[in-house]
C-alpha cells in the first residue's frame, strides 16, 4: 500500500490539497489523467540482443491517494535482476515537467533481451482510492463514481497501467572465425588455483573467473583447451553481482575440478575469450594466464602452483591481454 501523507521533503510541499478539491464544473477523469499516472523510464531505447538496459516504473500523484499495486511488470524475452530488494512504501518528491509530484517506485530493474526484434516492455498496474473534497455548493451527484467516504470526504477508485513501451532490440554484428558466447560488456578474465597441493591421482580445483560489467546472468563457461589432467569436470559456477550498480558490476567464477596426472606438474592452459563492447562497437579478446602446478608424488612437501611466465608474480595477481579484433 503506498501512503500519500508524506508533505514534505525539505522546503518542497506538493500540493496535493489544492489538486484534491472538486469545484463546479471540474473534469474529474482529465485531472485524475494529470495528476495520477504511472511513468516507464529507460536508460536507452535501443540495445543489442543480450546487452543490459536499466528500466523503471514509478507512479507519480498530486492527489490524495492510497494505491495498491495489483501488478508489477514481467518481461517475457528477457534475463532480469531486479536493482532494488525491498521496496519502501514511502514515497519521495520529484519534479517533471515544472510540478512536483509524489513519486513510489513499482519496480527497478536491469533487463537482458534474449533477442533481436522489437520488446514491448510489460505494463504495470495499480489500484488507487482517490480523496476529494468538494467545493461550494457542488454536489457528488456532478461526478459520476464519486461516494460518501467515511471521514467526510468523498471517495473514487480507479485503476491505471502503464503504457507501452517500445524497445528496438538490435542482432549483434557478425564475426567469422570463432564460436561467441554472447557476452557484452568490459570483462577481464583471470586464472587462479583454489586447492593449494596437487599431488598424484588427488582432485585439484582451479578457477576462471570473469570480472567487469555487462551481461552476467547469460554468460557461460570460456571454451578450455585441453587439460593434462585425467578427468575435468563441469564447473561449479557462481555469481558475486552488483546489483543497484548500473551497467551491472561484478564477477563470474567457473570453478574446476580435475584429476592430478601421474606427470610432474599439471598445466591449465590460458583461455582466450571473446566479448561484445557495445560502447565502441566492437569484439575484443581477453586471455588469460597459463597455470602450470607441480605435482608432488606425496604430501610432505607442499609445492605451490606457479605461472609460466618469466616476471615472478604471486598466485592471486593475474595478467590478462585486451585487444580489439
Amino acid at each position: 500500500v503506498l501512503p500519500w501523507n508524506v508533505r514534505a521533503q525539505g522546503s518542497v510541499v506538493v500540493p496535493v490539497e489544492e489538486k484534491s478539491t472538486l469545484d463546479r464544473g471540474a473534469d474529474l477523469q482529465q485531472r485524475i489523467r494529470e495528476n495520477l499516472f504511472i511513468r516507464v523510464e529507460t536508460d536507452k531505447q535501443q540495445c543489442y540482443a543480450g546487452e543490459g538496459i536499466r528500466v523503471t516504473y514509478k507512479l507519480y500523484t498530486r492527489l490524495k491517494a492510497h494505491s495498491q499495486i495489483i501488478r508489477r511488470p514481467s518481461w517475457s524475452g528477457c534475463s532480469v535482476v531486479d536493482m532494488v530488494e525491498n521496496y519502501d512504501a514511502a514515497p519521495g518528491i520529484e519534479q517533471l515537467n515544472g510540478k512536483y509530484y509524489y513519486v513510489h517506485l513499482i519496480r527497478q530493474a536491469h533487463l537482458f533481451p534474449l533477442q533481436s526484434g522489437p520488446l514491448s516492455l510489460d505494463a504495470a498496474e495499480v489500484e488507487s482510492t482517490l480523496y476529494f473534497s468538494l467545493g461550494t455548493d457542488v454536489r457528488p451527484a456532478e461526478f459520476p463514481g464519486l461516494r460518501k467516504g467515511a471521514n467526510g470526504d468523498y471517495v473514487y477508485t480507479t485503476n491505471i497501467a502503464s503504457r507501452a513501451f517500445p524497445i528496438e532490440v538490435k542482432a549483434l554484428p557478425s564475426y567469422k572465425g570463432e564460436e561467441l558466447s554472447g557476452a557484452i560488456g568490459d570483462f577481464t578474465l583471470r586464472t587462479e588455483a583454489v586447492t593449494p597441493l596437487a599431488e598424484r591421482g588427488s582432485l585439484y580445483q582451479v578457477k576462471l573467473t570473469i570480472s567487469g560489467e555487462g551481461n552476467f546472468p547469460l554468460l557461460v563457461p570460456p571454451p578450455i583447451p585441453p587439460v593434462n589432467a585425467v578427468k575435468l569436470t563441469a564447473p561449479d559456477v557462481q555469481e558475486r553481482l552488483e546489483r543497484e550498480s548500473f551497467p551491472l558490476k561484478g564477477e563470474k567464477s567457473f570453478t574446476y575440478t580435475l584429476t592430478v596426472p601421474d606427470q610432474d606438474s599439471l598445466v591449465f592452459p590460458s583461455v582466450s575469450w571473446i566479448y561484445f563492447d557495445p560502447d565502441e562497437g566492437r569484439y575484443k579478446r581477453v586471455t588469460s594466464n597459463k597455470l602450470v602446478v607441480p605435482v608432488a608424488a606425496t604430501s610432505s612437501k607442499t609445492v605451490s602452483p606457479k605461472e609460466s611466465v618469466s616476471d615472478p608474480v604471486q598466485l592471486s595477481y593475474y595478467k590478462f591481454i585486451a585487444y580489439g579484433i
